[in-house]
C-alpha cells in the first residue's frame, strides 16, 4: 500500500509540472525597419505596434491561436472597422509570433494610390527569432502574379481550392515532387483567393499567405530570407485560415 501511494504522489507531481511548464508566456514588441527610399511601393499608412504572447520556443511545438491569432482587442477593433471580412491563421508554427498588424482603411481622405486604389486592406506579420516572416494579407484587387516555377493545389474550408507557388518567376508552374514540398523554397506564397462564401453585404477582398522573403517584404518589414518555412508548412497555415469573430 505504501508503494501505491508513492506512485500516486509521483504521478500527480509530474502532471502539475507539465501543466505549469506550458504556461511560460512573455510579452514582446517588434517593429520593422522603414522601407528603402528607392522602393516603388508605398509603406502601409497605419501601423500599430503589438504586445503579444510568444509561441513555444521549441521548433517541434506548434502554437495555435484560433480565437485571435495574437491580436489585442484594440487591434481586432481596428481590423473590424475596415468593414471587410478579416481572415486570420488558426495555426502558427512554433517559434513564430505576431509582430505587426497594419490596417489601411483607405477613406476618402487617403491617397488613392498603391493598395488604396482597391479599397480597405490589411497585413499581419509573423516572425521568429531567425527573422523569417510569414504574412497574411487581404487586398481588394489588382493582385496579379501566379507565374512561378512550381505550383500545387490545396483544399481549404474558407477559400476553397488555393494554389501554392514557389521558385523563380518562370511561369512554368510545374507540379513539385514530394521531396521539394519538404524543404525550404524561395518565393513561397499562396495565390490570392476570395472567400468561397462571402457575406452578401461585404466587399470581396483577396487573401493570401507568403513567406515574406521577396524584396518588397524585406525592405518594408525587415524580413530575412526564408530559413524555416517549407511548402507543406505554408500549406498548413493556409488551410487553417478562419474568420475573425
Amino acid at each position: 500500500m505504501k508503494s501505491l501511494k508513492q506512485i500516486t504522489y509521483l504521478s500527480l507531481g509530474i502532471a502539475v509540472w507539465l501543466s505549469l511548464s506550458g504556461c511560460a508566456w512573455h510579452a514582446v514588441a517588434l517593429k520593422p525597419l522603414p522601407s528603402a527610399s528607392g522602393s516603388n511601393f508605398e509603406v502601409p499608412q497605419l501601423r500599430e505596434e503589438l504586445q503579444v504572447a510568444s509561441s513555444p520556443s521549441s521548433p517541434d511545438v506548434v502554437g495555435s491561436a484560433p480565437a485571435s491569432a495574437g491580436l489585442s482587442e484594440a487591434q481586432k477593433t481596428s481590423l473590424s472597422e475596415l468593414s471587410i471580412p478579416v481572415v486570420i491563421p488558426a495555426y502558427v508554427p512554433g517559434g513564430f509570433q505576431l509582430s505587426e498588424a497594419i490596417a489601411n482603411s483607405c477613406t476618402a481622405g487617403s491617397p488613392q494610390t498603391s493598395l488604396c486604389r482597391e479599397g480597405p486592406n490589411y497585413t499581419l506579420v509573423y516572425r521568429n527569432a531567425q527573422n523569417t516572416c510569414f504574412l497574411v494579407r487581404a487586398v481588394g484587387g489588382g493582385v496579379g502574379g501566379g507565374a512561378r516555377e512550381f505550383e500545387f493545389q490545396t483544399r481549404t474550408t474558407l477559400l476553397g481550392d488555393v494554389s501554392i507557388l514557389f521558385g523563380e518567376p518562370s511561369g512554368e508552374n510545374q507540379h513539385p515532387t514530394a521531396e521539394q514540398l519538404q524543404v525550404l523554397q524561395p518565393n513561397l506564397s499562396s495565390f490570392p483567393t476570395a472567400l468561397q462564401s462571402p457575406p452578401s453585404s461585404s466587399r470581396f477582398p483577396y487573401y493570401w499567405v507568403s513567406a515574406g522573403d521577396d524584396t518588397y517584404d524585406q525592405e518594408t518589414y525587415a524580413c530575412q530570407q526564408n530559413a524555416n518555412l517549407t511548402p507543406l508548412e505554408l500549406e498548413k497555415i493556409v488551410q487553417s485560415l478562419v474568420l475573425l469573430e
